[in-house]
Parts: structure tokens; sequence; C-alpha cells
């Protein structure tokens, strides 16, 4: 089972196959697999803008900044049943990307991210103690080549009109 919060966001048409995106709210997702895991994700402050181009099915601009993150997981072993939990949190992250067309078709996007403020506690069984991981900053790079997102766009188009168990089976 999963439920996540409404995804809200306002688009401009530039006119020319390009669309302004905005994009202001908290967030909100729990999944639950009964006997597996339970997650849950959430962002205080979700905040995005881009411009996205219709013909490279991207955007060639974006940032995102999120705010007082935090993720809480359950994982059950399937063999001992055992639990792990662990929890996360994140002050603050800004991630900026652009992409363009490949050289070799699809998409190739570049990126850079900032988190502040992150923490991470796991209680493990078999160690039997807490153990507390924190860091005061983070940052890294991204760089992906070739991407091709009609893919990921037909998959989402076919959960879309097969929102259930029996309609997918059923394609």
């Amino acid at each position: 089972k999963a439920t996540v919060t409404p995804i809200e966001f306002s688009l401009t048409d530039n006119g020319d196959g390009t669309w302004e995106m905005e994009q202001d709210q908290p967030l909100d997702l729990t999944l639950s697999v009964p006997g597996a895991a339970d997650i849950s994700v959430k962002i205080a402050s979700y905040k995005s803008t881009g411009t996205f181009d219709e013909a490279l099915q991207s955007f060639t601009t974006s940032t995102t900044t999120l705010t007082d993150m935090v993720l809480s997981e359950k994982i059950i072993d399937p063999t001992t049943k055992s639990e792990t939990n662990t929890s996360y949190s994140l002050a603050s992250m800004t991630f900026e990307g652009t992409a363009e067309e490949g050289a070799d078709g699809g998409v190739d996007s570049k990126g850079t991210y900032e988190a502040t403020g992150l923490s991470q506690t796991m209680m493990v069984p078999e160690m039997g103690m807490p153990i507390r991981l924190t860091a005061e900053t983070q940052s890294g790079t991204a760089d992906i080549s070739g991407l091709r997102p009609d893919a990921f766009y037909k998959l989402i188009a076919f959960a879309v009109a097969n929102p259930d168990a029996a309609a997918a089976a059923a394609q």
C-alpha cells in the first residue's frame, strides 16, 4: 500500500515547445509491504523550478530545494523476521541540473547537490545497540548519458491507465 500527497505544480507555456514549471509544497509519502517493509518520508518544504522541453522530454534546467526531511524505515528480514529500523533526517538540500540532447541520442544531464544537517540512526537487532551517523554537509555531482525519458513516461502512463493489480495483469 502506498500513499502520497497530491503533487501540485504550475506550468507556463513559453510558446516554443518549452514550459516553465514551479512547485512549492510539503510532501508526505508512505509505503507499506506487510511483513517486509514500512517506509515514511516527510518533507516540510519541497520547492522546484525548471524549464521542460517537449522535444527533449526533459528539463533543460532545474533547481530543487527541500528542507526538513525525515525518512523512517522498518525492514523485516524474510528469513529471521528480525526488524532493522533506520531513520534519516536532512535539514536542507539543493539540487541544480541541466540537460541537453545526447551525442548518441537520448538525454545527457549534469547536476550538483549540496545538503546540510544530515543524520542517520540505525537499530540493527544483531548489534544490540543503535548506530548514529551525522554529517554537517555533503555535496556531489551526477552525470547521466543517453537517458531515454520516453521509457519512464510509458511506464507511468501504464500505471495510470491500470491502477489496480487486476487491470495491470489483464494488460
